[in-house]
């Protein structure tokens, strides 16, 4: 195996060291080992880690790799040892700069949702799909839990223009004043579904209706600019889905999809 580089990401938190190795020239796949050092104001020292990159697709000459990292860390002043197992998504390609700008941003993500430093969370899983891909545009969707006393589900959007790197709001698929109205139209029109995320539960009728206006719609018409949706979007099987709060008295986030197949070749990006 030929080494072919090393990177050192400093952070507040967080130290981590990525040693890049590269198999055999025959292989398009990228070899990732990851040691991650805890060293926020608690002195937290990892007890155990390990990580690596366990699979590959691709998009063109855009390889994406799986990387996982997982470590157990104790803290001063922690009851209990603290455990983050998260999975996201590593673009990989000749254009370093462009691929660079999604690869930060997807570790910011899983940074801030999944390596949260508070006592009160125990452990972090994090997972991801694909949920959408062409040569322009890419949709991810991250899922996963965080407990402790207590316990909350995690589900993130993320949207990239492949030819820039740009991460893409919703202002730069529609006009938001625009889309707010649509939206509004397609609840009265029956063309909203919500889903419970991670299941096969979706709430209908009266109960549907209530959600919708409560949690979704009206809220949406509230806001100015759609900044606050950046990472709460996402695009599957040519829709698209928005995640919105728990649903009452369930701990996981909610999707509403919008039951108008998507153009996406109308997009302007």
């Amino acid at each position: 195996m030929k080494k072919i580089g090393q990177i050192v990401l400093s952070l507040s938190l967080l130290v981590f060291t990525y040693h890049f190795a590269k198999m055999e020239e025959s292989s398009p796949v990228l070899q990732e080992t990851v040691k991650a050092d805890y060293i926020a104001k608690t002195n937290g020292k990892p007890k155990d880690e390990t990580a690596g990159q366990t699979k590959s697709t691709s998009i063109g000459d855009i390889i994406i790799l799986e990387k996982t990292l997982y470590a157990t860390i104790e803290g001063e002043g922690w009851e209990r040892i603290k455990t983050w197992n998260l999975s996201y998504p590593f673009f990989d390609g000749d254009d370093t700069w462009i691929l660079g700008q999604i690869n930060d941003r997807i570790f910011e993500l899983v940074r801030d949702e999944g390596m949260e430093d508070s006592e009160w969370i125990f452990y972090t899983e994090m997972t991801y799909e694909i949920t959408y891909m062409d040569s322009r545009l890419v949709s991810v969707l991250f899922e996963g839990s965080a407990g402790g006393n207590g316990y909350h589900g995690l589900s993130r959007g993320m949207n990239f223009d492949l030819k820039t790197g740009q991460f893409l709001s919703l202002d730069d698929l529609y006009d938001w004043a625009e889309l707010k109205k649509m939206m509004r139209n397609a609840m009265e029109q029956e063309q909203l579904s919500v889903q419970i995320a991670g299941s096969d539960i979706w709430i209908e009728g009266d109960k549907k209706r209530e959600y919708l206006e409560k949690s979704f719609v009206d809220p949406m018409q509230e806001e100015k600019d759609s900044r606050q949706y950046d990472t709460w979007f996402f695009i599957k099987d040519g829709y698209l889905y928005f995640i919105t709060e728990p649903y009452p008295s369930v701990k996981e986030y909610t999707y509403v999809r919008w039951e108008v197949p998507l153009d996406i070749e109308l997009w302007s990006l």
